[in-house]
């Protein structure tokens, strides 16, 4: 008889010894967001999400949004950093709309990205073809030929 309570001490300790579930409050991690793990400004989740609601492919991988938001950033980074350059040569310290095209239209990369977009309130890059300039060369041959061209009959002598 001692032997059979011997096992069913060991069976209730058994069940007695069942472990308790961690307190969450205090032993549970803060969440972390993607975009804090991949270190960028623009948000992977969302980034994610609209992908797959774009239906731009059958699968879309879970690091889609992570490469997609590091793209944005860099291209992001390269627009400020040539419009801050063009700010400071203007001697200004905001970062007008100005600035953003001049150097997009100076940088030839960013130009080709960006050929068939138009900045709002951003003037046109200061630009005359070469071909309606007049010409340096006709205009002194004009001035010399003045003197020799006929007496026009609609003006007095």
């Amino acid at each position: 008889p001692s032997a059979k309570q011997g096992s069913n001490q060991k069976s209730k300790s058994r069940r007695g010894s069942k472990k308790m579930a961690p307190d969450t409050s205090k032993d549970r991690k803060t969440p972390v967001s993607n975009s804090i793990k991949a270190e960028t400004i623009f948000p992977v989740g969302r980034l994610n999400r609209m992908l797959k609601q774009g239906r731009y492919a059958e699968r879309i991988g879970g690091s889609a949004g992570v490469f997609m938001a590091g793209v944005l950033d860099y291209i992001t980074a390269e627009f400020m950093e040539v419009a801050g350059s063009i700010c400071l040569e203007h001697n200004m310290k905001i970062i007008a709309p100005r600035h953003m095209n001049l150097g997009i239209r100076g940088d030839r990369l960013l130009n080709k990205m960006m050929s068939t977009c138009t900045l709002i309130e951003s003037p046109v890059l200061p630009n005359i073809h070469e071909n309606l300039l007049p010409d340096k060369k006709k205009s002194k041959k004009m001035k010399g030929s003045k003197k020799s061209e006929a007496h026009d009959a609609s003006q007095p002598l």
